[in-house]
């Protein structure tokens, strides 16, 4: 079935909308959830880029500033990472591992000169160089290897071309808009048409602090879709630094099959991020998740790691029946045959439920 998008509506915050904004928008209207971090966003790019036009110059070229914004905080992170951890004792660790090097601390004090905050462009050719070389030092790759850091997934794809994200012509390519991460901080609706039945996928942020705002995506939602980063299970959310994104994700997951507005609601998973996973799960066991340490089955078998991921969550769905599926958000031709799959799943339910089948 050919998919289209009909147009893209989005609010940067929930606060200042009508309740109808996100209710009465389609026939068919999909809640896209999940924790931060999970990829909720990158399928919402998705859709913009493989049924609709594509992304406005306007809007490529704000992407372009998020994600050269972004390299020079992906670099600063791990420069706070060394300074921390040369002055820690670590068991086995001699700590001059994550020290930088004398001759470099010039490039680092020029980096980390630069504020997160400001709306200028400052990733310049030189800049790219500093953190080029950063980059290539043996420290940083200490620090960026280690376990325990919080890090987004994509941090090497980025760093890796920094000298070209430098360049004064430099514009995002659809990949690079894929494997930007940006945070959805209230309601974003994407409109599209399935079979020409009109439907709105929306998308509401996945932080904490976001989620007192769900009740204005949950009223008169058709499905859900519940979006699960399996490659996070080595990882903590950044909202205390603590807690596991899989165990967050399943206390999330549990909570979502509970609410009585989604009675009777499909619920559909997509277990996310196979591709991060796939090479994660060489060197970090499933088990260094605390949900997870009753994993018994080969350490290194992505297959069976995977099916007790998705058992655990099935065990919160509270008897509910679940749809599944293994994604990777940023494969395009992955995302349109699962999608357009769960599409018809969808329709074909939803008619049922109306008694026109």
């Amino acid at each position: 079935p050919k998919l289209q998008v009909m147009g893209l509506c989005a609010s940067a915050s929930a606060e200042g909308h009508d309740e109808g904004d996100a209710t009465d928008v389609a026939n068919y209207k999909i809640l896209l959830l999940g924790s931060g971090g999970s990829g909720k966003s990158t399928i919402c790019k998705q859709i913009t880029l493989m049924y609709g036009s594509g992304f406005s110059k306007s809007e490529t070229e704000i992407h372009t500033t998020v994600i050269r914004s972004n390299t020079i905080g992906y670099m600063q992170k791990l420069l706070e990472e060394s300074e921390r951890l040369s002055e820690e004792e670590e068991e086995g660790k001699d700590p001059s591992v994550y020290t930088i090097p004398e001759d470099l601390r010039p490039n680092m004090e020029r980096v980390m000169s630069i504020s997160r905050y400001s709306d200028t462009d400052h990733l310049t050719e030189e800049i790219a160089a500093d953190i080029a070389k950063l980059w290539e030092s043996a420290p940083i790759k200490a620090i960026f290897q280690r376990k325990g850091v919080t890090l987004d997934d994509n941090t090497a794809y980025f760093l890796d071309k920094v000298n070209v994200l430098g360049e004064k012509n430099y514009l995002a390519s659809q990949d690079d808009i894929l494997r930007n991460r940006t945070r959805t901080s209230g309601v974003t609706l994407t409109k599209f048409s399935f079979n020409s039945t009109p439907m709105t996928l929306v998308d509401v942020g996945g932080q904490r602090g976001e989620r007192k705002k769900w009740a204005r995506g949950i009223k008169g939602c058709t499905s859900v879709l519940f979006i699960a980063a399996i490659s996070s299970y080595d990882q903590k959310i950044e909202e205390d630094l603590k807690t596991n994104r899989i165990t967050e994700g399943l206390a999330l997951f549990e909570d979502v099959c509970k609410l009585p507005q989604l009675e009777g609601k499909s619920i559909i998973v997509f277990f996310n991020k196979h591709d991060i996973f796939l090479e994660k799960i060489k060197t970090i066991p499933l088990t260094v998740c605390e949900d997870l340490k009753d994993y018994t089955g080969p350490p290194t078998d992505p297959d069976k790691a995977i099916a007790h991921i998705q058992e655990k969550f099935f065990a919160r769905a509270g008897g509910r029946e679940i749809i599944s599926h293994v994604t990777c958000a940023v494969d395009s031709e992955n995302v349109r045959k699962i999608f357009e799959g769960v599409m018809d799943k969808i329709l074909e339910e939803t008619l049922k439920g109306g008694g026109l089948i």
